[in-house]
């Protein structure tokens, strides 16, 4: 056995600047033992026996310490490598904990705040009035201005009237109060029945004079044009006097009908623009969260992956290097117990090469493998449950779906940057 071949670098320089050659000085040792068993030397002097004392003392103390600090070096390498796939799941669980928390979160909010737009509290106020789906009541305009401000303003002076978002509590609200002016407009036009015989009827009811320009005159009188004049104009009077006292009677409450019909419309439409607005936002706050929940996932993996394979190659190392030092321990005391059996004035060296390594046998030099956690699944990745997915759409839209309310067209997820 080479014993200097089995010594740490910084060991074995140290001795070689004092002992020319380990191997030899355990050759020495062996021929010394050989020379006195055979007889070709009678006994260890003194000063022979002081200078293997000093070697052997020298060779424990020098090598001993080198060995600890290869152990120490070892086991550093081994716990930063151990480290490094630790701190793979440490980052994870401190983005899942924080950054993607905070998503979800907001994700959770701007659905509340669309739902909230949409219904007030996730119950819709209104369906459709027909069990078939179907509109009952008549799809009029009533010559709607789309463009018409309703917001009180220098130009459009409306005192009291306003058309903002907090005119209304969501757009069922603003969809019913629009149907029931609406309706009341439409039942009043609906009750403006024409009549032929107005002689005797009372101009304060609900009903409209047809125009005498569209009647025909008597066939006797098509020729006469002085008694078709008369009649026109007689006629007429009475149509325009009728006219104006229907006009007088129910104008003001048509207009006011329509004033209010007009405006709860446009209060409506910027209900359902702002619900539009708050969808796209809650859609788009779902995706990032979804989204960042692939990216992250995708990182840890590669972290993992990477961390892993580096800490399996170090762990194959440090096994290696533990067991050379082990090897260079054995070695060490198997050169103190030849020490020792010739200071005692002995020859036989054989049991010396049989010991078992004593220190080996302990802690001392022991490295502690622990594994590092097993690679953890992205069991949070929400996968096709997305924006405009069925699934998705029938879990957060499917109560406005056949509704007066309905969703705007969805927005598909970008893909995740991975």
């Amino acid at each position: 056995m080479k014993v200097l071949a089995l010594l740490p670098v910084a060991a074995a320089g140290a001795l070689l600047s004092s002992h020319a050659n380990l191997d030899k000085m355990r050759q020495s040792l062996i021929q010394l033992a050989n020379d006195r068993k055979s007889g070709k030397i009678d006994k260890i002097t003194e000063e022979t026996a002081g200078n293997i004392r000093l070697i052997l003392t020298n060779l424990n103390d020098t090598l001993a310490t080198a060995l600890d600090a290869d152990r120490v070096s070892a086991q550093n390498l081994l716990d930063a490598a151990f480290d490094d796939v630790q701190q793979c799941r440490t980052d994870r669980t401190t983005v899942f904990t924080t950054a993607i928390a905070h998503m979800e979160e907001y994700s959770g909010q701007q659905s509340d705040n669309f739902h909230a737009c949409k219904d007030g509290n996730g119950a819709l106020l209104q369906k459709r009035d027909g069990p078939d789906g179907t509109v009952t009541s008549a799809n009029h305009d009533y010559g709607y201005n789309f463009t018409r401000d309703w917001t009180a303003t220098p130009d459009h002076p409306h005192p009291g009237v306003t058309g903002g978002l907090d005119s209304t509590t969501h757009e069922a609200h603003a969809r019913s109060d629009m149907k029931v002016k609406c309706d009341a407009l439409d039942n009043l036009v609906k009750s403006f029945d024409h009549f032929t015989n107005s002689a005797d009827h009372d101009h304060t009811g609900l009903k409209a004079q047809p125009n005498p320009l569209c009647l025909d005159t008597d066939s006797d009188d098509k020729f006469d044009i002085f008694r078709t004049d008369t009649h026109m104009v007689d006629t007429s009077y009475a149509y325009f006097k009728y006219m104006d006292e229907f006009e007088k009677a129910h104008a003001a409450d048509y207009k006011e009908k329509r004033r209010q019909c007009h405006e709860a419309r446009y209060r409506q439409t910027v209900r359902v623009a702002e619900c539009h607005r708050l969808q796209h936002i809650f859609e788009n706050a779902y995706c990032l969260w979804a989204n960042t929940i692939d990216e992250k996932c995708h990182e840890y993996a590669g972290c993992y992956t990477g961390a892993y394979a580096t800490f399996s190659t170090t762990n194959g190392t440090v096994n290696d290097m533990e067991e050379t030092f082990k090897l260079q321990q054995h070695a060490l005391e198997i050169l103190l117990c030849y020490g020792d059996v010739i200071l005692a004035d002995q020859s036989d060296l054989s049991t010396c090469d049989g010991q078992q390594c004593t220190v080996c046998a302990s802690v001392a030099l022991d490295i502690v493998y622990t594994e590092p956690h097993a690679q953890i699944p992205c069991d949070e990745a929400r996968g096709e449950n997305r924006p405009c997915g069925e699934g998705w759409c029938n879990t957060n839209y499917n109560e406005y779906f056949g509704s007066e309310i309905p969703v705007d067209d969805c927005v598909v997820c970008s893909p995740p940057s991975i």
